[in-house]
Order: structure tokens, then C-alpha cells, then sequence
């Protein structure tokens, strides 16, 4: 019997796509069923503005609003399809009644996996300097390594294109420079900490691992669904 996943998306609705995609190809290579799931779509632009105000209160609110109805649907665990509103994972946990599938538990499960002890970090520029990836990973016993402010401008500005729906035809190229720049500095892995970095870094060839926080998401989120992860 399949657990029933609920995903809060909308953030943004590209890379809800691609989760919603992933999800489904995984499951029916597993099973060969498609699954059923839950979505709560919530703005993107209100929980943007709630982390440039510092209003993690409101953040919080704003997202259990859309798990509070994805439990009311049924769903037996739920995922948040972003990496920034993450910011308040420990809240919005102790808010749950079911289970939730924290992105960094998934993203440290790929890194312990290649025994890498130092990562470079691509991500939104809130996600970055919330420092949600350091304060996580280092706990951990790895260090993170994030971009210089120009490289971080860069990235920045592909993750805000990406979110309107537009695909610069240089972005891979800028991508790869940054993360190349993340490797010279030390990295032994490059995480896409953000979920629209995916959609443009396809076809990039790194010569370290690149840990895809979608990737790592999904998975999870299909070994709960058919009840091979922790119980909830």
C-alpha cells in the first residue's frame, strides 16, 4: 500500500514540475504504477518576501498553511519543494502532524555516501546567507564553500530567470564557472542547493560529484511513498 505524499510546491512552479515529473518516472520504475500525491501550491513571491523581511514567523505560517490542507487531504508525509523555506524546517516540523522530508536529510545522505568533507555550495542568495547549508553540514563535521559575491551575484541572477520562466543561453557556462571556481577552492563535491539550478545545469561536467538536491529529494520522497524509509 502506497503512503500517500503530499508536496508543497509553487516555489517556483518550473521546479514543482520537475519534482511532480521525477517523482512519478522513479515510482513507476520502482513499481510500475504511477503514484498518487497531494499538491499545495503557495507563492513564490510571498515567501521571498517574508525571507527578505526576516518575518521567519510569517515565513512559517504562511508555509504550514499549505501542509495544514495537504493533511487535511490525507497525506501521510509531506516534502517542501525549495530549499530556502527550509529556513524554518524545525518550525514547521514541530507544527506537522505527519511526516516531513527535510531536503538537507536528503542532500547529507549523498554526501556521506562519497565521503566528502568539503562542498561547494550553488544556491540562492537567501539560502546562502542564512547560511541553512552551513550550519547544517557543519554540525555534520563538513565544511561548505560558498561563491565569491560575484559568483554569487551569478548564480542569483540565473536563479531569478529561471523562477520567470526564462533560460539565458549562456547560464550552464556561468554555472560551470562558478562551481569550477567552488572546486579550486577546495571542493571534493558541488551541491545544487537550489531546486531551479537543475533545470540549467544539465550537461555540465564536473570533474567532482555533483549532488542534485532534487535528485536527492525525490528519492527519498519515493522510499517513504512505498514504505522502505523511516516510519512516520
Amino acid at each position: 500500500m502506497q503512503r500517500l505524499l503530499g508536496i508543497v510546491g509553487g516555489l517556483s512552479p518550473y521546479s514543482t514540475i520537475v519534482y511532480y515529473k521525477e517523482i512519478n518516472e522513479l515510482y513507476r520504475k520502482k513499481t510500475g504504477e504511477y503514484p498518487e500525491l497531494l499538491l499545495a501550491s503557495i507563492s513564490v513571491d510571498r515567501v521571498c518576501s517574508f525571507v527578505r523581511s526576516g518575518d521567519l514567523d510569517g515565513l512559517a505560517g504562511y508555509v504550514y498553511s499549505a501542509v495544514s490542507r495537504l493533511e487535511r487531504g490525507g497525506a501521510e508525509g509531506f516534502l517542501i519543494a525549495a530549499n530556502t523555506p527550509h529556513l524554518v524546517a524545525d518550525r514547521i516540523s514541530s507544527m506537522a502532524k505527519i511526516r516531513f522530508l527535510n531536503i538537507l536529510d536528503s542532500v547529507y545522505r549523498d554526501v556521506e555516501r562519497i565521503g566528502a568533507r568539503r562542498i561547494g555550495l550553488l544556491a540562492a542568495k537567501e539560502t546562502v546567507e542564512s547560511r541553512l547549508y552551513h550550519d547544517y553540514f557543519e554540525k555534520r563535521g563538513v565544511e561548505v564553500i560558498e561563491p565569491s559575491r560575484p559568483g554569487l551575484e551569478i548564480v542569483e541572477k540565473i536563479v531569478e530567470s529561471v523562477v520567470n520562466g526564462l533560460i539565458g543561453p549562456d547560464y550552464r557556462l556561468k554555472l560551470a564557472s562558478v562551481a569550477n571556481s567552488l572546486i579550486a577552492r577546495g571542493a571534493q563535491a558541488v551541491v545544487l542547493g537550489c531546486t531551479e539550478l537543475p533545470i540549467v545545469f544539465q550537461g555540465v561536467r564536473l570533474p567532482v560529484p555533483v549532488i542534485d538536491s532534487v535528485h536527492s529529494h525525490v528519492r527519498d520522497a519515493v522510499e517513504f511513498m512505498m514504505g522502505e524509509g523511516e516510519e512516520a
